[in-house]
């Protein structure tokens, strides 16, 4: 923490500036009708990866092996609808030792919370094309803005975006799903960002896809001869093990086998 505001609530329960909070949990009111429902916990400590996990990371780029949870914005979702009486357990660390301590919230005067006020639904427009140029126009700028999000996406994958982010088959199953239930348009428009997402995989320069066997044709002619067999062999088998890696990670991410920590 930056800054505690003097007799506040969290000042007077000792909270100072400079203390990590690594956690907090909603202590519901006694009267409160859910008081009997399982805890909401929020987390803010590193939370470290498994091994199987840093291994992906290793193999994305990414030599992160711990990340800071940021649970604030859930957290305050949750206060602006307590009843009164409830409190918030907060845990926090100063140095190496970490102490628990339980505070009110309070009504902060000027502040404003929209989910509060008038629910308003987002502004949606179709685009219909009236001719075929159109229809081509419309399709060449879907393709090209999935494109641009999946190298978006790779590029930020492992610092901007954890590598948990990544989805398997039945993530794209439910996604498929929910695309097919608002219309034929919007299931076509996901099926051409998956198709580019897949266009784009299969290009990179990873041994036994494409992309991989066009680097080898490359050097087969700058060289004027193919690379050495047990080169390319060994090559083979690194790319397949890391394809197969991945599809188990994304589908142990899937069936929440591991923890997406998003």
């Amino acid at each position: 923490m930056a800054l505690v505001f003097p007799n506040s609530s969290a000042a007077t329960e000792g909270l100072a500036a400079g203390d990590k909070i690594v956690g907090a949990k909603i202590v519901r009111a006694k009267d409160d009708a859910d008081t009997n429902g399982p805890p909401i916990a929020f987390e803010f400590q590193t939370n470290k990866t498994g091994w199987f996990a840093r291994l992906i990371g290793k193999l994305f780029g990414s030599t992160s092996e711990q990340r800071e949870i940021n649970d604030w914005p859930r957290l305050n979702d949750a206060i602006q609808f307590l009843p009164s009486g409830s409190e918030i357990e907060m845990t926090f660390q100063r140095g190496t030792e970490r102490r628990d301590v339980k505070i009110a919230p309070v009504v902060a005067e000027g502040a404003y919370a929209a989910d509060r006020g008038f629910p308003f639904k987002p502004i949606e427009r179709t685009r219909k094309a009236a001719t075929f140029a159109e229809q081509v126009r419309f399709g060449w700028d879907e393709t090209s803005d999935a494109l641009t999000m999946v190298f978006s996406f790779l590029r930020k994958l492992g610092t901007q975006v954890p590598i948990s982010a990544l989805g398997g088959p039945i993530s794209i199953a439910r996604a498929a799903g929910s695309q097919a239930a608002e219309g034929i348009s919007s299931l076509l428009i996901f099926l051409t960002m998956l198709s580019a997402n897949l266009a784009v995989l299969n290009f990179l320069p990873i041994p036994l896809l494409d992309g991989g066997h066009i680097v080898f044709l490359a050097y087969e002619g700058i060289r004027g001869r193919p690379a050495n067999e047990k080169f390319v062999v060994a090559l083979h088998t690194v790319g397949f093990v890391f394809i197969v890696s991945l599809m188990l990670y994304v589908l142990a991410l899937d069936l929440s086998l591991i923890p997406r920590s998003l």
